[in-house]
């Protein structure tokens, strides 16, 4: 495996990214993407206005019926905060509109781990070929973290 697969943040793996701590009590696939595509088209409305990124985040204080953030988009296929770090040079815009400290269970584990450990969740998750959905959800519930503990091969 790549060297570069090891980061810091399992939150984004390649293609494949993670809303699970945006948001609670997610309803189906179809209703979260609803909800998603309704926030991206407010963001690129927003920043077609030449409105600061940071201005927008403002709505984090509040989740769609749906259950997931009113600041959480999509573009090119992957669903992600426009605040996250990762996605601003190391710069946390979401900072005083959301928990930025707070890090799921699996997420936690992960930080703690050796890269080599790190590598072998990596590929895990990769060999289970999952959606951004799934993906979320089953980092957000722990649900991944078992299965991975529970996989024999990986150990």
């Amino acid at each position: 495996m790549k060297k570069n697969y090891v980061k810091s943040n399992v939150c984004q793996i390649d293609d494949l990214t993670c809303f699970g701590c945006c948001g609670n009590n997610y309803k189906t696939k179809d209703e979260v993407l609803i909800g998603i595509k309704k926030n991206t088209k407010e963001f690129e409305d927003w920043i077609s206005l030449e409105k600061p990124v940071k201005d927008f985040l403002r709505r984090m204080r509040f989740v769609r019926d749906c259950g997931v953030c009113f600041s959480v988009i999509e573009k090119d296929g992957k669903v992600f905060c426009p605040g996250h770090p990762e996605l601003n040079n190391g710069n946390d815009l979401r900072e005083g509109h959301c928990d930025i400290h707070y890090l799921c269970k699996t997420a936690y584990f992960y930080k703690e781990w050796d890269d080599k450990k790190k590598e072998k969740f990596i590929k895990f998750i990769k060999s289970k070929n999952l959606e951004w959905y799934e993906f979320s959800i089953g980092m957000d519930n722990d649900s991944l973290l078992k299965e991975f503990e529970d996989d024999k091969k990986y150990f």
